[in-house]
């Protein structure tokens, strides 16, 4: 009898830790679509016969799908629960996939990159409401790091085994069989999630719209949302669209190191990611915290520009890749941790909704504005087709991430009486 009923108990428990790594894999496959441009970057340049600006157009249209649905998710996984919208995000990023694979033209592909970031946008925020359910809340920070741990693992997928995958079978295959990975997740989705996880209740665009509005009266969290904000903005550039060329053209590296290098970003993100959750969960001020993690991913931006890495060599390009990505991943359990301090856990799906929204928001609108900038510096410079970027464009690139990665402080120091 005790034997059965410990079974029984044991069953949901596995059942849930089932159900959470199924999610964090839907998850692992968005943050790979969200970094992938870069790897395949060439590619999409020679099929397409596009330069900077129009990668950089590709590139934006991931981040304007995320970006529009970001606020809707909050909302929806708080009505419908996480199962409904994790099926439905894996659906939509299926189908998008296997259009990418098939696309034949800039504005296909245009199109189903906007078509994934819609489904892509809903996982995070079903996946940090699951942890939500799940643990305790001293162990939320944890949980929140370990969850992005999955997505870090994406992004490391998305460096140098999908270049080596590009390499060998193409990147139409390499993609085709992601989108077939994701349908199968799809299935286990639908079989091991509860059934029903959240409460159905109607949700107007008014109601929605007068929420969001409520909570920007409250100076925290325009704090919180430029915190946020400061850190995706530079983090996404760089390690999702400009790091690879910068290394390719600024040091002639090539591909396989450039992307060795950003594997061990990725790596870093990974650590930085269940540390600084660690210490999220046991921290007593939050806002040096985020200080110091401003001033150290601004300072690692900083020393990647070409101008410093001209005269301190390829290991202080390592090295500041490292660092960036311990803070990178360190961020997400951190401004989760405040995003709960300040919306309250009633409102975590709203809080975060606001803040991706910005982010994605502003990083859509700046990556067009990048290449532009980047492509009015070219000199004639090619490289199997692909033009090749000046120095001078890659440290006005730098700059400007560093300047928006400095403002994080003045967002800090606007929720301080909150963290």
């Amino acid at each position: 009898m005790l034997i059965n009923s410990a079974r029984l108990a044991a069953s949901p428990a596995r059942r849930n830790l089932i159900g959470w790594g199924c999610v964090s894999c839907a998850y692992a496959v968005a943050f790979l679509q969200r970094v992938c441009p870069q790897t395949i970057s060439d590619e999409l340049a020679r099929d397409f016969g596009i330069g900077a600006d129009g990668l950089g157009v590709i590139a934006s249209s991931y981040f304007i799908g995320y970006m529009l649905m970001q606020f809707p998710a909050g909302v929806l996984v708080d009505t419908f629960g996480v199962k409904k919208l994790v099926v439905w995000s894996l659906a939509a990023s299926s189908v998008g996939t296997l259009l990418f694979a098939a696309s034949t033209s800039m504005p296909f592909a245009f199109v189903s990159r906007f078509v994934i970031a819609c489904g892509d946008a809903l996982i995070f925020t079903a996946l940090i409401k699951l942890v939500a359910q799940q643990f305790r809340e001293r162990q939320f920070g944890l949980m929140s790091g370990l969850s992005q741990l999955s997505g870090y693992a994406g992004g490391a997928l998305a460096a140098t085994p999908l270049a080596v995958a590009v390499a060998s079978a193409g990147w139409r295959t390499s993609f085709a069989v992601i989108g077939l990975l994701s349908c199968i997740n799809l299935a286990l989705v639908a079989r091991v999630l509860p059934r029903q996880d959240g409460v159905i209740r109607p949700a107007t665009l008014a109601a929605v719209l007068t929420s969001a509005i409520a909570e920007l009266k409250r100076r925290e969290s325009w704090g919180c949302l430029l915190t946020f904000s400061s850190h995706f903005i530079t983090v996404t550039t760089i390690s999702g669209v400009w790091g690879i060329p910068l290394l390719m053209d600024t040091l002639d590296l090539p591909r396989h190191s450039a992307t060795s290098i950003l594997l061990l970003f990725m790596t870093s993100c990974m650590i930085g990611s269940i540390g600084f959750g660690f210490i999220a969960d046991r921290t007593r001020s939050l806002r040096r915290v985020h200080v110091t993690m401003c001033l150290v991913r601004t300072a690692s931006l900083v020393l990647l520009a070409p101008a410093v890495t001209g005269w301190m060599g390829l290991g202080t390009v390592v090295a500041s890749f490292t660092a960036l990505g311990l803070i990178a991943g360190g961020m997400t359990p951190m401004i989760l941790k405040a995003v709960r301090h300040i919306y309250s856990v009633a409102r975590l799906g709203t809080g975060a909704a606001i803040n991706t929204t910005s982010a994605g928001l502003l990083t859509a609108g700046l990556q067009p504005i990048l290449g532009f900038a980047l492509s009015q510096t070219w000199g004639g410079l090619t490289r199997g087709g692909v033009h090749v970027y000046s120095h001078a464009g890659y440290n006005l690139l730098m700059g400007i991430l560093a300047c928006i990665s400095l403002s994080g402080i003045v967002g800090v120091l606007l929720m301080r009486r909150k963290i």
